[in-house]
């Protein structure tokens, strides 16, 4: 049990400035994460598209 804490500690200790930051502002990468997401699973669901430009307007349509 000691060993887990100790890690967490550890851990703790090497990201404290970023723990502080993420209390300090609003600030978050979630939402670009969800795009991103999406468009790796178009391009593994439309992998047989024609062109690009097709695969472009699926993206916009996707993520409006």
């Amino acid at each position: 049990m000691y060993k887990k804490f100790k890690a967490c500690v550890t851990a703790f200790n090497n990201w404290f400035d970023e723990i502080c930051n993420s209390f300090d502002y609003s600030w978050s990468n979630g939402p670009l994460e969800v795009t991103h997401t999406k468009i790796k699973t178009l391009n593994r669901n439309c992998f047989g598209m024609k062109n690009f430009n097709l695969f472009r307007k699926r993206i916009m349509f996707t993520c409006k």
